[in-house]
């Protein structure tokens, strides 16, 4: 499906900073200067806005649900190690079979070092268990990898389904669209703008004000699309966060 034409892209975050710091408002008329700097401040502030600040009165940060996908692995038998996808961040929840009605147990999450005790005390198959992550070795040249380790080995085809959280590369000419689209794409704006007049005066005032109001729109708006998108505590409970202070309620 193509982006709405509506969204904003990497070139259009990089004129609105333009224009706020007095440049050019085209991208290809900046300076190389100029656009060294617009493109530290729209990092700078995509970084923000995928690591969002607490707004008062919630007590703890959001996190995204466009940043834990769900995701499928499908095991053959005779393998027991397979790549992490590129992008993968770290495992969110467990690991789950997908077959419907099927009587395998969720695949339980252990360390590294369990997994080569057991492959060395037996070689056992069956369906998988247990998983571990481990990184793969690191050349420089790429940013971490990561692989799934499943001990028994498997003896038939299984498909897992699961979540992760998500790597996110920066923006740039070709990785044009910030994640979270359209819905979002205003708050990333004003995230921009944030940077920018940060940038500029070093000072948090009237771009910062409006980037936290937007922030509270789209968490409200990320909660009502996204479910578990705190790991587990649900909206509802998000809800009591947001609208209550420390000493007013207890939570478990």
């Amino acid at each position: 499906m193509a982006e709405s034409s509506l969204s904003l892209t990497y070139e259009d975050f990089m004129e609105h900073v333009a224009r706020f710091l007095g440049f050019k408002d085209t991208y290809a008329d900046m300076s190389d200067g100029n656009r060294s700097r617009a493109d530290r401040i729209v990092q700078s502030a995509y970084r923000q806005f995928l690591n969002p600040p607490i707004v008062p009165p919630a007590v703890t940060a959001h996190k995204w649900s466009f940043l834990s996908p769900e995701s499928q692995i499908v095991l053959a038998s005779g393998t027991a190690d397979y790549d992490a996808p590129e992008a993968f961040g770290s495992l969110l929840g467990t690991m789950t079979f997908s077959t419907s009605g099927n009587i395998y147990t969720p695949v339980i999450l252990v360390g590294e070092g369990q997994i080569r005790q057991e492959r060395q005390a037996t070689e056992a198959t069956g369906y998988p268990k247990w998983v571990a992550i481990r990184p793969k070795a690191f050349s420089g040249a790429s940013a971490t990898r990561w692989e799934f380790l499943f001990y028994p080995e498997p003896d038939g085809v299984y498909t897992l389904d699961y979540r992760y959280n998500i790597n996110v590369n920066k923006l740039n000419v070709t990785n044009l669209y910030p994640i979270g689209g359209l819905q979002h794409a205003e708050t990333m704006l004003a995230s921009c703008l944030a940077a920018a007049e940060r940038d500029e005066d070093e000072t948090q005032s009237v771009q910062h004000v409006r980037f936290l109001a937007r922030l509270q729109t789209s968490v409200e708006l990320d909660l009502t699309m996204g479910a578990d998108t705190l790991g587990g505590e649900g909206e509802s409970h998000y809800h009591q966060r947001l609208h209550h202070t420390h000493d007013e309620t207890e939570w478990d």
